[in-house]
């Protein structure tokens, strides 16, 4: 019988191994401890990345002593392991796992060789990084530590998931790739072929991922598209994955446009913290030279800050600017405080220079608020500069200060509730009026529901003005310095009947409301400037409102009933279809003329004012608004958008019309109608393509706009494109054609083009 070399043993089990004191000491770990760590240490299951210490025994002549050494512990599981003590060499065979300082190796075969402190590992080679990423490969030599390796044949996935791959690559250190031959894509490649190559990848000769420097880097690289080359460059880099921000150049835009010829803005971000940025904006211009930008961001514990602005001298030594800024801090936990800063030199700066600007008008507002659960404070300042050339800058309202305070008590047994609310503003318009207000006034609530299921509420209250005017006009035209105060009591009554009806389809319900207010005649002295409650419109959204001006200083006045009836269906089955509708109307018992013609609200019995919103499936929205002459029906206001089919084919419409109004402190406008279409639709998975119009259906009307969009969006590209032609004009920005492309290099970066011709 063969007798077995002690130098030489084998364990076998079926099932998955964990290899304790044998590996203890081989690996890096044992070494230099000698026996006393193969017979006192021992490793169990652990979380990844925790540290398990070691514990030692020294043993002489003299004594006995313990000593603890924090080391990482080792775990290593496989279906067969063998040492060789006369070659210093262990061998793990089948479904090996190696967890080492928060590394781990996967192989079918790993060889460690004691002596060189080499790790060798073949077939199916995954090595798992501490920031997540992964590397594949068929062969890898590693030393003890696992840190520096070898690998042939290797793919790398990052974290974000996108993918490197190449030749072979070089692991120094633990944490720095160099990739030869390389590849460095985000995409997916074909399921149908995999051999095609991504939609977009570098190649380069060496790819070097420098994790301390969180860096990638490119050498003797090209970019191809669907295996075109489009680009080369010597040297190239950008952040990995890990990267949230850094200091850079970032992706410049280019463009072109009537008035300023072909620019390229290059911004450049400087990361000056964890909480603060600064980015240079420089945009250069053929036509209108240089403009200087820049913004600033800080985020503090309490708050934040946000500046941006530019300023530029034209080719006719005309200086332009522009400061947008915003902050907001909380001064504790009840308080708030904010600033909004919007200027520009010059009404058509933004859009002649091609800064984003959505309002026809920019606002400078300061504010301090303090929120408490059943009360609100505020104190505020605003200011406005209008971006319509034909507005007199001069006649832009000053709100300077505008103070504001809310109280709503606690309900009591039976429901009822006090409230309570100040005010006060000073609204200067310059060389036009100027108001000062204080108003103050409370009331109570009290909501109730009978036994035949009746709602009610009724409210009480009573509200006093006291204005300081300036330059008001009195009736005959002559102006009004003085002092004029009103006292404003109202009371009213709402009732609501809802009636419901189920059945196993559909849940109805009708509900009749009436509305009674009572107030004194009177209270709007035409020595008061009308400066917050000259814009009025009358429809289904404020029908059963106590008083329909938007402000202080014009009050509804005298007895009014507001009644209506208000009709919901809907399918029982989640998701199905239902519709709502409302009509309604309100009777004045005076005609004081307090409305304007063709609000709808200048006779006895107001216009008749409704809503239809109808949803018959998950397809397929339509609603309707419209205001009718009490008189004759006719139509006073329409409006009227729908929503048809899913997203591989969807159409929204929308048309709106607006008789001719003219409201107290407001220019004369005439009839307006639009109407507007767009079609937009999900071709495949990745294209959609949309098309819009809005239309000037007036007499004198005609086409306002009109374009096409095209969007790709996969897991690594998104390509943009927008061609609009305008047909409105105003000085410096004339009509014409508006061209915006967007190419995003998802993890990469952008490429915009805009122009205007």
């Amino acid at each position: 019988m063969a007798v077995p070399n002690p130098a030489r043993f084998r364990v076998m089990k079926i099932w998955k191994v964990m290899v304790v004191t044998t590996m203890l000491a081989v690996l890096p770990l044992a070494r230099g401890y000698g026996a006393s760590v193969m017979e006192d240490a021992s490793l169990s299951h652990r979380k990844q990345g925790a540290a398990k210490p070691v514990q030692t025994q020294a043993r002489g002549g003299a004594g006995t002593g313990t000593a603890e050494i924090s080391q990482p512990a080792v775990l290593i599981t496989a279906d067969e392991m063998v040492h060789d003590q006369d070659l210093g060499t262990v061998t793990a065979r089948g479904h090996v796992e190696i967890d080492y300082a928060d590394r781990i190796v996967l192989a079918d075969t790993v060889n460690y060789n004691t002596t060189l402190d080499v790790v060798t590992a073949s077939g199916n080679v995954s090595i798992l990084e501490p920031d997540g990423s992964v590397m594949f490969s068929s062969f890898a030599e590693l030393t003890g530590d696992l840190k520096d390796a070898f690998v042939r044949d290797v793919r790398i996935l990052l974290s974000d998931h996108s993918r490197l791959a190449g030749v072979s690559a070089k692991r120094t250190a633990g944490d720095r790739n160099e990739v030869t031959k390389g590849v460095y894509s985000p995409c997916n490649l074909c399921k149908e072929d995999p051999s095609q190559p991504p939609l977009w990848q570098i190649k380069a000769v060496r790819i070097i991922h420098d994790e301390p420097a969180q860096q990638i880097e490119y050498h003797d690289a090209k970019i191809e598209a669907m295996g075109v080359p489009v680009f080369y460059t010597p040297y190239l880099s950008h952040p990995d994955p890990t990267v949230t921000r850094r200091s850079g150049l970032l992706t410049p835009t280019w463009g072109a446009s009537s008035t300023v010829g072909a620019f390229v803005r290059t911004p450049y971000f400087v990361d000056l913290g964890p909480s603060t940025d600064l980015t240079f904006t420089p945009t250069t211009t053929t036509n209108q030279g240089m403009v200087f930008g820049g913004g600033y961001g800080q985020r503090f514990t309490t708050g934040e800050v946000k500046l941006d602005g530019s300023v530029t001298r034209n080719n006719k030594d005309n200086v332009y600017s522009h400061i947008f800024g915003l902050s907001q801090f909380d001064l504790d936990d009840t308080w708030r405080t904010g600033l909004q800063v919007q200027r520009v030199s010059n009404d058509t700066y933004l859009q002649r220079y091609k800064f984003p600007v959505t309002d026809p008008y920019l606002t400078t507002h300061g504010t301090i608020e303090g929120f408490s659960s059943r009360s609100y404070a505020a104190l505020e300042g605003y200011s406005f500069q209008s971006l319509h050339t034909a507005d007199v800058p001069s006649t832009a309202p000053i709100v300077l200060p505008l103070a504001t305070y809310d109280f709503v008590g606690e309900p009591a047994s039976n429901g009822g509730f006090w409230n309570a609310a100040a005010s006060s503003a000073t609204v200067d318009q310059k060389h036009l009026a100027k108001s000062s207000r204080a108003s103050v006034g409370g009331g109570w609530t009290l909501p109730h529901t009978t036994s035949d299921g009746s709602v009610l509420e009724f409210n009480a209250g009573v509200r006093s003005d006291g204005y300081y005017v300036e330059k008001s006009q009195r009736s005959d035209g002559s102006p009004y310095n003085g002092t004029i105060s009103r006292i404003y009591p109202e009371t009213s009554l709402m009732w609501r009947f809802p009636l419901t009806r189920s059945d196993e389809s559909t849940r109805q319900v009708i509900e009749p409301i009436v509305q009674g207010v009572v107030s004194p005649r009177g209270g709007n002295s035409v020595k008061i400037p009308n400066l917050d409650s000259a814009n009025l419109e009358f429809d289904d959204t404020n029908l059963f409102s106590h008083s329909r001006f938007t402000g202080y200083d014009r009050v509804e006045t005298g007895p009014r009933v507001n009644y209506g009836i208000n009709y919901n269906i809907f399918d029982s089955h989640p998701g199905g279809a239902g519709l709502t509708a409302l009509l309604g109307e309100s009777l004045r018992v005076n005609n004081d003329r307090l409305f304007a013609p063709g609000t709808g609200l200048d006779n006895h019995l107001s216009d008749y004012v409704g809503r239809v919103d109808f949803m018959p499936y998950g397809n397929l929205n339509f609603l309707y608004r419209f205001r009718l002459n009490q008189n004759d029906l006719s139509v006073r206001s329409n409006e009227i958008s729908t929503g048809i089919g899913p997203k591989a084919l969807h159409l929204d419409a929308g048309y709106i019309f607006i008789r001719q109004n003219v409201t107290e402190g407001t220019e004369f406008f005439g009839d307006r109608e639009q109407g507007s279409l767009s079609l937009t639709s999900a071709m495949t998975q990745h294209w959609k393509v949309g098309l819009n119009t809005v239309v000037d259906m007036t007499s004198m009307g005609g086409p306002l706009s009109e374009g096409i969009a095209f969007t790709y969006e996969d897991e690594c590209l998104i390509f943009m494109a927008n061609i609009a032609r305008y047909f409105t004009y105003s000085t410096y920005v004339q009509s014409g054609y508006s061209m915006l492309m967007n190419v995003v290099f998802k993890t990469l970066g952008e490429v915009p083009l805009q122009s205007n011709f």
